[in-house]
Order: C-alpha cells, then sequence, then structure tokens
C-alpha cells in the first residue's frame, strides 16, 4: 500500500462587488468556483464566474456592477 499527503489549496472568500453577490456553492478550494450576480437595475462588467487554481489563485478580476444607463465619455 502506498500512502502520500496532499493538500488542498484554499483560495479564500472573495469580496462581492458594490451592487452585487458572489456566491460559491462547494466552498472555496482547489477547483471550485464562484459566481457573481448584480442587483436589479445593475449591469456587471468582467467576469461572471471565476475559479480556484492549483496555487491557491483565483482566475479573473473582481467584476464591478455599474448601474444601468447613458454613459458620456471625453
Amino acid at each position: 500500500m502506498n500512502c502520500f499527503h496532499y493538500t488542498v489549496s484554499d483560495c479564500g472568500p472573495l469580496p462581492a462587488p458594490s451592487e452585487g453577490t458572489v456566491t460559491s456553492q462547494k466552498g472555496t478550494t482547489y477547483g471550485q468556483t464562484a459566481r457573481y450576480t448584480c442587483n436589479p437595475g445593475y449591469q456587471l462588467l468582467g467576469a461572471t464566474t471565476r475559479l480556484c487554481q492549483e496555487n491557491g489563485l483565483w482566475t479573473e478580476e473582481t467584476p464591478v456592477c455599474r448601474k444601468y444607463g447613458k454613459w458620456c465619455c471625453s
């Protein structure tokens, strides 16, 4: 019989965007995903999901929830 020791990477909790939520149904360990949603009247800018990687870091950046409406940039 062969025995080995291993550790499971934990990426830790993710911050929710302002005016939004983040949910992770099975936790924050390697291979798990987190999903972002915005409150009504807001649009998600960025990745809707992030994946906990083997190195203990989440993929992508935290998305932002922006209020629906017209934008004018100069």
